[in-house]
């Protein structure tokens, strides 16, 4: 795919080539963002929740926001078994699901939606 479009003597940039390429897509997509929002025992209908807005080129927003999501939000639980040497290592959320859906969620969603990438993380 091409970042270039229209006919040679009136060349435009796509949007794939707005979003991925330049320093500031935010000037052409106002709501090019994402936003991790965490809701804690409360739930969203209460009065507190915490915010991150991440900003900046595509793949920088992505990584930005899966780092934040798994340093702060993905734990891990370890089982040991008495009967062998090796212990059982299991996430309260698989890091590869996360990042398909954040990814999905960015990749997928319409530019003319005026609305930014919303994360929602329950406790």
């Amino acid at each position: 795919m091409g970042v270039i479009g229209g006919p040679s003597e009136n060349p435009f940039p796509l949007n794939a080539g707005l979003i991925m390429f330049n320093a500031e897509p935010f000037h052409f997509f106002p709501v090019m963002k994402i936003d991790v929002v965490w809701f804690p025992k409360s739930g969203p209908g209460g009065d507190t929740f915490s915010e991150k807005i991440f900003h900046g080129l595509l793949p920088q927003m992505l990584n930005e926001a899966l780092t934040y999501i798994k340093r702060n939000f993905v734990s891990e639980t370890v089982i040991k078994h008495p009967e062998k040497a090796e212990a059982t290592r299991v996430e309260n959320a698989p890091c590869a699901a996360i990042e398909e859906s954040v990814v999905n969620a960015v990749y997928h969603r319409g530019h003319d939606i005026r609305e930014p990438v919303e994360i929602r993380i329950n406790a």
